[in-house]
């Protein structure tokens, strides 16, 4: 508990500091759709309060969303779904993955344990959408599929936003 309000403490400064450098820069901030992620194995999330601009920015857990979409789009990506496996495979890469690695910077800072989560629940969509049997390997359907482990996208998108952003003029400034 002490340690979570800590967390809490140093990310409202370091929030702080953004905000500054977004004035300088004259940027806005929509507050509204910001969310701080707490990603860990315990349920139970930060009490301490962080704020962008004097508003309050809402804690949210993040692999129970993720749970929540598999739920959803179970009657498209099931066996008896009248899709073709090609237009699920789509549906996944389309839909699914962008939604998942959006937020690639911050999760490259997650436990092992959720992204393993993710990865699991990668993994049963696209066993739902092939139909794959129990006994085909996750490592077969990646290698048929041309398809890159979530763990493997998640870290070359975070290098390639990374990247991007020391190529970028202003994207080396230094917080004063």
């Amino acid at each position: 508990h002490k340690r979570k309000d800590i967390i809490a403490k140093n990310l409202q400064a370091a929030i702080d500091l953004i905000c500054d450098w977004f004035i300088l820069w004259k940027i806005k901030i929509n507050s509204d759709k910001s969310h701080a992620i707490f990603l860990g194995r315990k349920l139970d999330t930060c009490t301490k309060r962080i704020t962008i601009d004097d508003k309050e920015v809402a804690w949210t857990s993040s692999c129970g969303q993720g749970k929540n979409g598999i739920a959803q789009l179970y009657s498209l990506l099931n066996k008896k779904s009248q899709l073709s496996l090609k237009n699920r495979l789509t549906l996944i890469k389309a839909i699914i993955r962008p939604a998942v690695l959006y937020a690639s910077t911050a999760w490259g800072h997650a436990a092992d344990t959720s992204i393993h989560r993710i990865q699991a629940m990668e993994n049963k969509l696209l066993r739902m959408a092939l139909d794959a049997p129990w006994f085909i390997r996750n490592a077969q359907i990646y290698r048929d599929l041309e398809w890159k482990p979530f763990r493997q996208a998640l870290k070359e998108k975070a290098e390639a936003t990374y990247r991007r952003t020391e190529e970028h003029p202003r994207g080396t400034q230094k917080a004063r």
